[in-house]
Protein backbone atom coordinates (compact mmCIF):
# COMPACT_ATOMS: atom_id res chain seq x y z
CA UNK A 1 0.00 0.00 0.00
CA UNK A 2 1.69 3.48 -0.70
CA UNK A 3 2.46 5.63 2.08
CA UNK A 4 -0.36 7.91 0.56
CA UNK A 5 -3.10 5.50 1.44
CA UNK A 6 -4.63 3.88 4.48
CA UNK A 7 -7.04 1.05 5.47
CA UNK A 8 -10.13 3.08 6.06
CA UNK A 9 -13.49 1.92 6.92
CA UNK A 10 -17.19 3.35 7.42
CA UNK A 11 -18.79 2.44 10.94
CA UNK A 12 -21.43 3.13 13.55
CA UNK A 13 -20.00 4.15 16.76
CA UNK A 14 -21.86 3.15 19.67
CA UNK A 15 -23.16 4.94 22.57
CA UNK A 16 -22.57 3.96 26.48
CA UNK A 17 -25.62 1.88 25.97
CA UNK A 18 -24.65 0.18 23.23
CA UNK A 19 -21.16 -0.71 24.25
CA UNK A 20 -22.29 -2.13 27.79
CA UNK A 21 -25.05 -4.32 25.96
CA UNK A 22 -22.22 -5.50 23.57
CA UNK A 23 -19.53 -5.39 26.35
CA UNK A 24 -22.12 -7.77 28.30
CA UNK A 25 -22.44 -10.05 25.21
CA UNK A 26 -18.60 -10.27 24.74
CA UNK A 27 -17.85 -11.33 28.64
CA UNK A 28 -20.85 -14.06 28.07
CA UNK A 29 -19.53 -15.85 25.31
CA UNK A 30 -19.15 -19.36 25.93
CA UNK A 31 -15.45 -21.15 26.16
CA UNK A 32 -14.36 -22.75 23.39
CA UNK A 33 -14.50 -24.04 20.78
CA UNK A 34 -11.91 -21.28 19.93
CA UNK A 35 -9.40 -19.62 21.67
CA UNK A 36 -10.37 -15.51 21.60
CA UNK A 37 -9.09 -12.62 21.77
CA UNK A 38 -12.01 -10.18 22.78
CA UNK A 39 -12.31 -6.87 21.40
CA UNK A 40 -12.01 -3.89 23.92
CA UNK A 41 -14.93 -2.03 24.82
CA UNK A 42 -13.95 1.11 23.03
CA UNK A 43 -13.17 -0.83 19.64
CA UNK A 44 -16.88 -1.85 19.25
CA UNK A 45 -18.09 -0.39 16.30
CA UNK A 46 -20.82 -1.16 13.74
CA UNK A 47 -19.55 -1.52 10.19
CA UNK A 48 -20.98 -0.21 7.09
CA UNK A 49 -18.30 -0.38 4.59
CA UNK A 50 -14.74 -1.51 4.07
CA UNK A 51 -13.20 0.78 2.05
CA UNK A 52 -10.14 -0.67 1.42
CA UNK A 53 -6.85 1.04 0.77
CA UNK A 54 -7.95 4.64 0.21
CA UNK A 55 -5.89 8.35 -0.58
CA UNK A 56 -5.32 9.93 2.19
CA UNK A 57 -6.11 12.99 0.22
CA UNK A 58 -9.86 11.87 -0.23
CA UNK A 59 -10.13 12.28 3.37
CA UNK A 60 -11.32 16.24 3.10
CA UNK A 61 -13.89 15.24 0.13
CA UNK A 62 -15.50 11.93 1.63
CA UNK A 63 -15.98 14.11 4.72
CA UNK A 64 -17.85 16.63 3.33
CA UNK A 65 -20.15 14.10 1.01
CA UNK A 66 -20.26 11.43 3.46
CA UNK A 67 -20.94 14.09 6.34
CA UNK A 68 -23.96 15.62 3.97
CA UNK A 69 -25.81 12.27 3.71
CA UNK A 70 -25.40 11.97 7.15
CA UNK A 71 -27.24 15.10 8.00
CA UNK A 72 -30.28 14.58 5.61
CA UNK A 73 -31.40 11.54 7.59
CA UNK A 74 -32.75 11.43 11.37
CA UNK A 75 -31.17 9.12 14.29
CA UNK A 76 -32.60 5.79 14.27
CA UNK A 77 -32.99 2.22 16.25
CA UNK A 78 -31.56 -0.76 15.16
CA UNK A 79 -31.76 -3.77 17.23
CA UNK A 80 -28.88 -6.20 18.49
CA UNK A 81 -29.14 -9.81 16.55
CA UNK A 82 -27.78 -13.03 16.96
CA UNK A 83 -23.98 -13.86 17.91
CA UNK A 84 -22.34 -15.77 15.24
CA UNK A 85 -19.11 -16.82 13.88
CA UNK A 86 -17.91 -14.99 10.66
CA UNK A 87 -17.46 -15.97 7.91
CA UNK A 88 -18.89 -19.50 9.45
CA UNK A 89 -18.34 -22.07 12.43
CA UNK A 90 -15.90 -24.38 10.41
CA UNK A 91 -13.30 -21.52 9.98
CA UNK A 92 -14.35 -18.15 11.80
CA UNK A 93 -12.23 -15.30 11.98
CA UNK A 94 -14.38 -13.51 14.40
CA UNK A 95 -17.40 -13.94 16.59
CA UNK A 96 -19.57 -11.06 16.24
CA UNK A 97 -23.27 -10.17 17.09
CA UNK A 98 -25.56 -9.03 13.97
CA UNK A 99 -27.86 -6.26 13.42
CA UNK A 100 -32.11 -6.01 12.71
CA UNK A 101 -32.77 -3.41 10.54
CA UNK A 102 -36.89 -3.43 10.92
CA UNK A 103 -37.33 -0.43 8.88
CA UNK A 104 -34.68 -1.06 6.13
CA UNK A 105 -32.96 2.75 6.95
CA UNK A 106 -29.78 1.30 8.15
CA UNK A 107 -29.82 -0.51 4.53
CA UNK A 108 -30.94 2.62 2.82
CA UNK A 109 -28.32 4.55 4.31
CA UNK A 110 -25.70 2.32 3.87
CA UNK A 111 -26.76 1.76 0.05
CA UNK A 112 -26.55 6.03 0.12
CA UNK A 113 -22.75 6.12 1.14
CA UNK A 114 -21.97 3.52 -1.13
CA UNK A 115 -23.09 5.89 -3.96
CA UNK A 116 -20.97 8.33 -2.28
CA UNK A 117 -18.09 6.09 -2.55
CA UNK A 118 -18.39 4.70 -5.67
CA UNK A 119 -18.79 8.10 -7.24
CA UNK A 120 -15.04 8.83 -6.02
CA UNK A 121 -13.91 5.16 -7.11
CA UNK A 122 -13.51 3.57 -4.22
CA UNK A 123 -14.97 0.21 -4.71
CA UNK A 124 -14.32 -0.72 -1.34
CA UNK A 125 -12.58 -4.37 -0.63
CA UNK A 126 -14.71 -6.49 -3.22
CA UNK A 127 -16.50 -8.41 -0.45
CA UNK A 128 -20.02 -7.65 0.89
CA UNK A 129 -19.92 -8.12 4.51
CA UNK A 130 -23.15 -8.20 6.58
CA UNK A 131 -23.22 -5.99 9.15
CA UNK A 132 -21.97 -6.52 12.16
CA UNK A 133 -20.77 -5.82 15.67
CA UNK A 134 -17.13 -7.77 16.52
CA UNK A 135 -17.34 -9.08 19.60
CA UNK A 136 -13.68 -11.04 19.82
CA UNK A 137 -11.14 -12.42 16.98
CA UNK A 138 -10.62 -16.40 16.96
CA UNK A 139 -6.84 -16.62 17.24
CA UNK A 140 -6.74 -20.70 17.17
CA UNK A 141 -9.57 -23.60 17.83
CA UNK A 142 -8.85 -24.71 21.21
CA UNK A 143 -7.49 -28.24 21.40
CA UNK A 144 -9.76 -29.45 23.71
CA UNK A 145 -12.58 -28.41 22.20
CA UNK A 146 -14.71 -29.51 18.75
CA UNK A 147 -14.29 -26.85 15.89
CA UNK A 148 -17.41 -25.33 14.60
CA UNK A 149 -19.40 -26.00 17.97
CA UNK A 150 -22.77 -23.60 17.73
CA UNK A 151 -22.88 -20.29 19.63
CA UNK A 152 -26.67 -21.06 20.00
CA UNK A 153 -26.10 -21.55 23.95
CA UNK A 154 -24.55 -17.76 23.28
CA UNK A 155 -26.36 -15.17 25.24
CA UNK A 156 -26.53 -12.53 22.82
CA UNK A 157 -28.66 -9.45 22.92
CA UNK A 158 -31.18 -11.72 20.25
CA UNK A 159 -33.08 -8.34 19.14
CA UNK A 160 -34.03 -7.22 22.49
CA UNK A 161 -31.36 -4.46 23.19
CA UNK A 162 -32.05 -1.27 20.70
CA UNK A 163 -28.42 0.28 19.00
CA UNK A 164 -28.92 3.87 18.41
CA UNK A 165 -27.63 4.82 15.04
CA UNK A 166 -26.76 8.72 15.70
CA UNK A 167 -23.71 8.67 13.79
CA UNK A 168 -21.15 7.93 11.21
CA UNK A 169 -17.57 8.00 11.88
CA UNK A 170 -14.69 7.63 8.77
CA UNK A 171 -12.30 5.19 10.40
CA UNK A 172 -8.63 4.68 9.67
CA UNK A 173 -7.37 0.72 10.75
CA UNK A 174 -3.27 0.57 11.89
CA UNK A 175 -2.33 -2.85 12.19
CA UNK A 176 0.22 -4.26 14.48
CA UNK A 177 3.39 -6.18 14.53
CA UNK A 178 1.23 -7.86 18.16
CA UNK A 179 -2.54 -8.21 18.55
CA UNK A 180 -5.47 -6.46 17.18
CA UNK A 181 -5.24 -3.07 15.09
CA UNK A 182 -5.55 0.25 16.11
CA UNK A 183 -8.44 2.08 14.80
CA UNK A 184 -8.60 6.45 14.28
CA UNK A 185 -11.63 8.49 13.71
CA UNK A 186 -10.65 10.71 11.20
CA UNK A 187 -14.27 12.09 11.36
CA UNK A 188 -18.01 11.77 13.08
CA UNK A 189 -20.79 12.52 10.71
CA UNK A 190 -24.06 13.16 12.72
CA UNK A 191 -27.25 12.56 11.88
CA UNK A 192 -29.36 15.48 12.37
Amino acid sequence: MPAADARLFLAVPPGLRERRALAAARDALPRGPWILDPVADADFHLTVHFLGATPLRLVDDLRRELGAVCHARRRFDLRLGRVRAFPDAGDPRVVCIGIEDPGGRFEELRAATGRVLRAYGIPGTGREVEPHVTLARVERPDPGRSPGAPLAAAPGAGGREGFGVEALALMRSRPEAEGPPRYEALAVLPLS
